[in-house]
């Protein structure tokens, strides 16, 4: 009597794409958090499998080259920012963009990478369009928790817990609270003041 054995549950995976002079910051809580969920896998890749230099000069020796990615394995395509999208040097990724949307393969850029996908709403932070998600340059947390969002990583209530501790926080929060008013100084204000110190 043969034994039926469940196949392994396959891993989602999310292809990140580093350009030369790549913006490090903009993927960096999002490979991070992807990371250590365990349920994605993150694969990197360049155009050939050299080392690529960030803008912070972090060089990264990528994953895979761009030939070597197998379109029917990617479940979300990650495109950072970087000067050289406008110079064309990026132009050899076509093909597989096209691909992946013939595949209905989702598509995430943040800051001049989606001047080269022509998608970019410049009236929203973070838009979530059909197959496509984009992002101003400056909000890499908030391209960050879409992403987590797509992937289904925020109904995970213990990397919720994690992902907390990267919510930005407004300034006023960051100033120190005073814990007795400071009424307005009138009649001897020299000594109004010394006494409010001491009260301190």
């Amino acid at each position: 009597m043969s034994i039926k054995t469940t196949p392994p549950v396959r891993k989602k995976t999310c292809y990140v794409f580093l350009s030369e002079s790549y913006a490090d910051w903009e993927i960096g809580l999002m490979m991070a958090g992807l990371h250590s969920s365990r349920a994605v896998e993150v694969l990197t890749f360049a155009l050939t499998k050299d080392p690529v230099c960030s803008m912070g000069n972090l060089a990264v020796i990528p994953d895979l080259s761009l030939d070597e990615v197998d379109p029917a394995d990617v479940d979300l395509l990650v495109l950072t920012g970087s000067p050289v999208w406008g110079k064309s040097e990026n132009e050899a990724l076509s093909g597989l963009i096209g691909h992946l949307l013939q595949l209905h393969i989702s598509i995430a850029a943040i800051a001049d990478s989606t001047l080269f996908m022509a998608c970019y709403r410049a009236d929203r932070a973070v838009v979530r369009d059909g197959h496509f998600i984009t992002a101003g340059g400056p909000y890499p947390f908030q391209f960050a928790r879409k992403i987590f969002k797509y992937f289904g990583l925020l109904d995970n209530e213990q990397f919720v817990e994690w992902y907390q501790q990267f919510q930005p926080r407004t300034t006023a929060s960051l100033l120190p609270k005073l814990i007795h008013p400071i009424p307005p100084l009138s009649g001897n204000s020299l000594y109004l003041g010394a006494s409010l110190l001491q009260k301190l």
